[in-house]
């Protein structure tokens, strides 16, 4: 299910429930909590090596960032999480 799914079923939740089908409620309610919880921005994880200084998305490990090449990514490009780049 994606977060569009997600929120066509919360728009008939009474529907739904009246149906009796509370599982796609269910369903629904925690990919909506899964994607609220992506836009709280977390503080990138350093990784060092010996050529640059990657900085790795805490929930999923991909790099989303070059310390030493400035680029710096606003997203996780693997897992969507938002990241904090502040002090």
């Amino acid at each position: 299910m994606d977060i569009t799914q997600a929120m066509e079923i919360l728009e008939d939740t009474e529907v739904m429930i009246l149906k009796g089908d509370k599982i796609k409620v269910k369903v629904a309610l925690y990919e909506l909590f899964n994607a609220a919880k992506k836009q709280i921005p977390w503080k990138p994880v350093k990784r060092m090596y010996v050529d640059n200084n990657e900085l790795k998305c805490p929930m999923c490990g991909e790099t989303v960032g070059f310390k030493e090449y400035g680029v710096f990514y606003e997203y996780c490009i693997q897992c969507g999480q938002k990241m904090f780049w502040g002090g």
